[in-house]
């Protein structure tokens, strides 16, 4: 349109086409590399990869509160990464007003909770599925690679309700690291 008509205005729906067919090849690239990639699993805080991961995404006053001190046996990039697109995913979806807590599950799992609105039941079986989003700037990659990345690790990833009625991701089949702390490793 800018050739024919002489009108730059067109460049900028141009540069956001662009812009967007870039961030879905980053995505389909993480896909492919986690598809590949083997794990090099170790004695993981909680703690201390939920606050790396919370510190990458942009949440522009969004809250983390973390509980209970726990170690588990993960891939940290990978487990980092995975907590990454969950609050990423908090974010986009609620707004930079949500407050996201993690914390350890009775099981040796580990919960992602956000006070949004949460996900419809009917919903949750397909949150997972791979370009699914009910963001129209969604590309529906996030949870898709965080069920890929549970997977790789040999974890079960769900989606329920969380007690302030916002979405929760509990992560379950983790090994934890009873009485050993990544420092002594």
């Amino acid at each position: 349109m800018a050739l024919e008509t002489g009108d730059l205005t067109h460049l900028e729906t141009a540069m956001q086409a662009l812009d967007r067919a870039a961030e879905l090849l980053d995505h389909l690239q993480t896909l492919a590399r986690e598809e590949k990639e083997t794990l090099d699993p170790e004695p993981t805080d909680l703690r201390t990869v939920t606050e790396a991961a919370w510190c990458v995404v942009e949440t522009d006053g969004a809250e983390l509160g973390v509980e209970g001190d726990t170690t588990i046996v993960a891939d940290r990039s990978r487990f980092q990464e995975l907590l990454e697109n969950l609050f990423t995913n908090a974010v986009a979806h609620v707004g930079t007003d949500v407050t996201v807590r993690v914390g350890p599950l009775e099981d040796g799992g580990f919960y992602v909770a956000d006070d949004g609105p949460g996900i419809a039941e009917d919903d949750r079986d397909d949150v997972f599925e791979m370009g699914y989003s009910t963001s129209p700037d969604g590309m529906g990659f996030g949870l898709a690679i965080c069920e890929q990345i549970a997977n790789a690790h040999g974890w079960v990833i769900e989606v329920d309700s969380g007690s302030d009625g916002g979405a929760r991701f509990e992560i379950s089949a983790v090994d934890r690291c009873n009485g050993v702390s990544p420092d002594s490793v």
